[in-house]
């Protein structure tokens, strides 16, 4: 097929920013975040026990994590061997070709330990394991400081090779490899009408995600997936790296290794109380989407006026008492705004 001959014709991947974090001693500075682009930190953890014990081997590894484990349940995501790790949909796209299981860490470790042997064998892995739930004392050897970034959510991903599906988050990531082999392929934001978006209410991890198979896309159904090929971006992580992705970028994640660790550290750049922007575009489905264009352009203005334009001296005219939802949020106005949202949407 023509399409198909063009995806095998397709530009070579954009370069990322790379930094040497050698001498960093686990601190990533505000500079790197403040870019908005995503930057490889080469070295940034490779100080780290874990890293180090790691390298010994996969039993001396998973020895360190069922140390500091404090028996809770964990949940564990698995996947016949003929879909070569790829945790997807179905081809209803309301079913999955995976299946989720409660397990103990040194469950999870043995059956990880007993697939090694059997190339029938599915592919497990350990999604966003909360590592103070889990394992509270892992990080005290294992140290990442984050300049300005206070108290981040820290989740571990671990297990067989396994593919995550093309998805954006809405908080800031550095992702750090410490176990295995890392493969991230990236998109900037603007590329999500090229990305071939899948249901937002059914979703295979709580994201939508592309439903292109972006390393053999199929440009016959896919064409607009064309765009998004032409300003990709590649990075490989080994043991001791390290990537900050920006807010809502997107990105497959491929851990290649028969046995894949790493450690991300999420944050946000507002706080809690300014709820989550998921919430608003699902507020203006509802509300906007099914307007006359018309409006619907009018509605754009105004949100472009009140929310995507910097709002510095744009409302100078009005008394700063009065300004009200126009200035800027603390905590009690915000929960105000909230109160007044829960009121008009139980009517």
């Amino acid at each position: 097929m023509i399409g198909e001959a063009v995806a095998e014709l397709q530009s070579p991947p954009l370069a990322v920013k790379e930094i040497d974090c050698s001498a960093a001693g686990g601190m990533v500075g505000a500079a790197v975040i403040a870019s908005g682009e995503p930057v490889v930190l080469r070295n940034l953890v490779s100080h780290w026990n874990l890293v180090a014990l790691a390298a010994e081997g996969d039993a001396v590894f998973a020895g360190e994590l069922l140390s500091a484990y404090n028996g809770r349940t964990v949940m564990t995501y698995s996947a016949p061997a003929q879909e070569r790790g790829r945790y997807f949909y179905r081809d209803d796209f309301r079913s999955f070709n995976f299946t989720k299981q409660g397990d103990s860490l040194s469950g999870f470790f043995a059956r990880l330990e007993a697939r090694k042997n059997d190339p029938g064998a599915h592919s497990i892995f350990v999604p966003s394991m909360h590592l103070p739930s889990f394992l509270p004392s892992l990080m005290d050897k294992n140290v990442l400081q984050i300049d300005g970034v206070e108290a981040p959510l820290v989740q571990a991903w671990l297990g067989s090779p396994s593919l995550i599906a093309c998805h954006f988050d809405s908080m800031q990531n550095i992702a750090c490899c410490v176990a295995g082999k890392r493969r991230f392929t990236l998109f900037p934001p603007e590329q999500v009408a090229n990305l071939y978006v899948g249901p937002l209410d059914n979703t295979p991890a709580g994201q939508p995600v592309s439903v292109v198979d972006i390393d053999h896309p199929d440009l016959d159904r896919f064409p607009r997936f064309a765009d998004a090929q032409a300003v990709k971006r590649v990075v490989e992580l080994e043991p001791g790296d390290a990537l900050f992705l920006p807010s809502m970028w997107w990105h497959q994640v491929e851990g290649l290794a028969p046995f894949n660790g790493m450690i991300n550290y999420w944050w946000r750049n507002t706080p809690a109380y300014c709820g989550d922007p998921m919430d608003a575009l699902t507020h203006a489905m509802l509300s906007i989407r099914q307007l006359p264009e018309a409006e619907r352009i009018a509605w754009k203005a105004h949100f472009e006026h009140y929310v995507f334009t910097s709002q510095d001296g744009r409302h100078d005219h009005i008394p700063q008492p009065a300004l009200g939802r126009l200035g800027p949020f603390s905590e009690r106005e915000a929960r105000r705004l909230r109160s007044i949202l829960l009121n008009q949407l139980n009517c």
